[in-house]
């Protein structure tokens, strides 16, 4: 009997551990315990490599929050690639702001790469980033100063600093969405305070990319008459079959 009722609690453990798809993890780098929040569909297979989604909160916001409102999980799970939410030092991302943060989110990012690869074999072709507003702008800094390890960046109401700018040398051409709102009061959309106008980094990634000159322009349905509306710009073909996508 206590032989039946061992076997029975293997069983369910190894179940509980295969249905079990959500975990957190943390590992010291440069002397600062990084912590993180990792979601592994459950079609995980070690036969197969994943591509991976970094995805990066806004300033004040934590990785379970940027993990709450994304609903990246679900996408996750129905197109099969893992998700890392980071957490940056205090809430925040190193990303040129004069007396932000001065973590070296760069590297730890880095390091979170080879952490997860360790374990579930990823898919170093395909690692992206995508953040929104702080997270955005690392984003942004990934894409200039980790090209050889990103593949593609997204941005949601990030641009880039003044300084990540200047700075900006990319390894590669580098695919570029970008969405942000033409009312946004926090990071302006025509820029202010340290950070750079949408413009500026559309035509600096442009440029980089080699992409055409004038975009090819959609008007989106107005789904919900909230009084807003969406365009879509695209920027292809660039070289490397990059291109450059604005919402």
């Amino acid at each position: 009997m206590t032989r039946i009722i061992f076997f029975v609690l293997i069983i369910t453990s190894l179940w509980a551990n295969s249905a079990s798809s959500q975990t957190t993890g943390s590992f010291i780098h440069n002397g600062i315990n990084r912590s993180y929040i990792l979601y592994i569909p459950t079609t995980w297979s070690p036969d197969k490599h994943y591509p991976m989604l970094i995805a990066l909160h806004g300033l004040t916001q934590t990785g379970n929050s940027m993990m709450g409102f994304s609903n990246f999980n679900l996408y996750a799970e129905q197109y099969g690639f893992i998700v890392v939410y980071p957490n940056g030092v205090s809430n925040s991302w190193n990303v040129g702001f004069p007396g932000g943060s001065t973590a070296d989110d760069v590297g730890f990012l880095s390091a979170l790469i080879d952490t997860v690869n360790a374990t579930y074999a990823t898919d170093l072709n395909r690692i992206y980033s995508t953040g929104f507003s702080n997270g955005g702008f690392m984003s942004y800094r990934l894409a200039c100063e980790l090209g050889n390890r990103i593949a593609a960046i997204a941005s949601v109401a990030g641009t880039m600093t003044s300084a990540s700018l200047s700075a900006c040398q990319p390894s590669r051409n580098m695919p570029v969405m970008h969405i942000h709102g033409t009312n946004d009061y926090v990071v302006f959309y025509n820029g202010g305070f340290g950070n750079t106008s949408v413009n500026e980094v559309l035509t600096f990634w442009n440029t980089a990319n080699e992409c055409p000159a004038i975009p090819t322009i959609e008007n989106l349905p107005d789904l919900v008459p909230e009084g807003s509306t969406v365009q879509k710009q695209t920027w292809t073909p660039c070289t490397d079959s990059t291109e450059v996508t604005f919402f």
